[in-house]
């Protein structure tokens, strides 16, 4: 997020964007709570704080990955989420093999088939080259491992997040809740920590336009995750990174209606492989529902 031109009004303060759309999403679980009048929340403070804590490294891991790397790395790298989440479903799921929602195996191929249809087209659709002279070669290593980082904890969130679906039956409104809340902490506690609370207030009041776009940006988190629960808590854990996986593809199909950009042999290798691995996992999830 960048006011203008010089390298001094480059906004650099994701945590703060992070905690105040936390804050936003705080208020809307506890009110929607309250309104529903549901019961107290059952989630334990122990897997709360699991829970949130990876969500805040997942998040934020992703956010500053972007200033050592180009977004399409990020956008290629992003697209291995869906096949982590499907290896740590599969190996080292917290939930039983009892419980009915541990992966099978099978769920690997279908996953690489989609990761590698993904990261094809990803890798070869640029409509637009961006600059990227500005950033330092020798300093990209950190981009990936924060990229690694925010894949693995990314699988992890969704797996623990079935885990407690399964062991403690919580309420879209007590998951929402128990993860801004210790991610609402995180974030504020790493800006204080590093000394960029004050900085990063400064920053707001002097570029007012920033204050809009987080609005924009905290309402749309609340939005997204009234959707991000809902599949959560009526699907099995890898349904969401498929769901996150894909839908670029989606824009990007798009985008080339819209705008007309030419399709290449790639693009269509990588269409293939997406939504042959769609329409099986869909298959297999329907008819998973129908025999179970």
């Amino acid at each position: 997020m960048r006011t203008n031109g010089k390298g001094s009004d480059l906004f650099q303060y994701a945590d703060l964007v992070q905690g105040i759309s936390g804050i936003f999403c705080l208020i809307f679980a506890a009110f929607t709570s309250i309104r529903r009048s549901e019961a107290p929340n059952p989630i334990p403070v122990k897997e709360m704080i699991i829970l949130g804590v990876l969500y805040a490294l997942n998040v934020n891991a992703l956010n500053y990955c972007l200033y050592y790397i180009p977004y399409p790395m990020r956008v290629v790298g992003d697209k291995m989420g869906y096949l982590t989440a499907v290896l740590v479903g599969v190996f080292f799921s917290r939930i039983g093999k009892s419980d009915g929602l541990r992966l099978g195996k099978e769920k690997i191929v279908i996953a690489i088939m989609i990761t590698i249809g993904t990261m094809i087209f990803s890798f070869f659709y640029h409509p637009n080259k961006q600059n990227e002279t500005r950033y330092k070669t020798d300093e990209m290593w950190i981009g990936f491992v924060l990229l690694a980082v925010s894949v693995t904890c990314e699988a992890l969130f969704s797996d623990s997040q079935a885990y407690l679906k399964v062991y403690f039956k919580p309420t879209m409104n007590h998951l929402i809740y128990s993860v801004n809340l210790i991610g609402v902490i995180y974030s504020f506690s790493v800006l204080i920590f590093r000394g960029q609370l004050s900085q990063s207030v400064k920053f707001c009041f002097k570029h007012t336009e920033i204050l809009r776009d987080i609005t924009i940006f905290s309402t749309l988190t609340v939005l997204g995750q009234i959707s991000i629960y809902y599949v959560v808590l009526n699907f099995k854990q890898h349904m969401f990174p498929l769901i996150s996986t894909t839908r670029k593809v989606f824009t990007v199909l798009l985008s080339i209606y819209i705008y007309e950009h030419p399709m290449n042999v790639y693009l269509w290798i990588g269409l293939v492989l997406v939504f042959g691995g769609l329409i099986y996992e869909l298959v297999d999830e329907l008819y998973y529902d129908i025999s179970g």
